[in-house]
């Protein structure tokens, strides 16, 4: 494995600060509905501004896994990686489903049958869909670093197609309403993500700030521009452009490897960094229970006064919080290799 890069530590906590601050707006939104329509655009707004995050977290895992030197046997890779996420789903994802049912307030004997059902289904709470969704990426992984190894314009082709099929397509079926008939068969805007973090990690060139400060400016000027449009003059074009904001939007994936290419230029270590950057994975998987805790159980409503205020206060304390249970899971046996 190369060495340690430092930017990819602060990659991850701006991530991972940035899923949080998702997640706090997204789900104050559902928890409680009746606010208005400017707190409904501001929360829409840092919702798909900060749609990097999650392609961001992919992007690092490509890049991690794919410049690792020497082979892995597929048995090996399954139980270090697959497996490992498989048990998070069904610990953490499980534990969350039931919570969801006690939420919603059934009592009935056949909660956990229904938590496990839908933890299946992958109906558990919102935020590990990442984990459903890594899984499925890891499983190729192992495919594409042989690929990679034989030839490295093998990936590329794999990747041009993943673009095709994962972003270009849907845009032009979605904003021309039509069916493209041709099957690429591979589709995952995700496996795409985790290739680019490959090659934008390991290339040679000279990657000058500029540009990619003029692609990250217009790229979110575009998704504010979208959102307050979809808010204020909603039609059905504007909820074509919304899709703009999704994880499968060129936007999001120019916005993505903005911020990966403009984090590569930090070189200075910071031991805080580190330490947060090393729980990451443990607060991605915990930072909602926190939040669901401080929305559905104390009812706190960040839209009652003083929105800034009260968004902050919830997005520090759910960030706390779950730093702080990290670190003590992390102390316990057994459970401490989940997170």
């Amino acid at each position: 494995m190369k060495e340690r890069k430092i930017y990819i530590d602060w990659l991850r906590v701006f991530a991972c600060l940035s899923v949080i601050l998702i997640h706090v707006f997204t789900t104050a939104r559902t928890d409680f509905p009746l606010h208005s329509d400017m707190q409904e655009t501001i929360s829409k707004v840092f919702q798909n501004l900060f749609h990097f995050a999650v392609p961001v977290f992919f992007m690092i895992t490509g890049y991690l896994f794919l410049s690792k030197d020497g082979e892995m046997s597929f048995a090996n890779f399954f139980k270090k990686y697959v497996v490992k996420y498989i048990i998070a789903i069904f610990t953490f994802g499980y534990g969350y489903a039931i919570l969801e049912e006690i939420f919603n307030k059934n009592n009935e004997l056949t909660v956990p049958i229904v938590a496990l059902i839908n933890t299946l289904q992958g109906k558990t709470w919102a935020h590990m869909w990442y984990l459903y969704a890594l899984v499925g990426v890891m499983l190729l992984m192992p495919i594409i670093k042989r690929l990679k190894e034989h030839r490295e314009s093998n990936v590329k082709y794999i990747g041009i197609i993943l673009l095709v099929s994962s972003f270009i397509v849907p845009l032009i079926e979605t904003f021309f309403d039509v069916k493209i008939g041709f099957d690429l068969i591979i589709k995952s805007p995700y496996l795409l993500y985790a290739i680019i973090g490959y090659y934008l990690g390991n290339s040679k060139l000279e990657l000058k700030p500029g540009k990619y400060i003029i692609g990250l400016v217009l790229s979110a000027v575009i998704i504010v521009l979208i959102e307050i449009i979809n808010i204020f003059c909603p039609n059905m074009y504007t909820e074509k452009l919304s899709s703009l904001g999704n994880y499968d939007s060129l936007i999001v994936l120019v916005l993505s490897i903005c911020i990966f290419v403009l984090f590569k230029k930090i070189k200075f270590n910071n031991k805080i960094i580190s330490f947060i950057s090393n729980n990451t994975y443990g607060i991605y998987l915990i930072h909602m229970l926190w939040i669901n805790i401080i929305y559905k159980f104390f009812k706190f409503n960040i839209y009652e006064n003083y929105l800034v205020v009260r968004c902050l206060l919830v997005y520090i304390a759910v960030f706390i919080a779950s730093l702080i249970t990290t670190y003590i899971i992390k102390k316990l046996p057994l459970i401490k290799k989940i997170v």
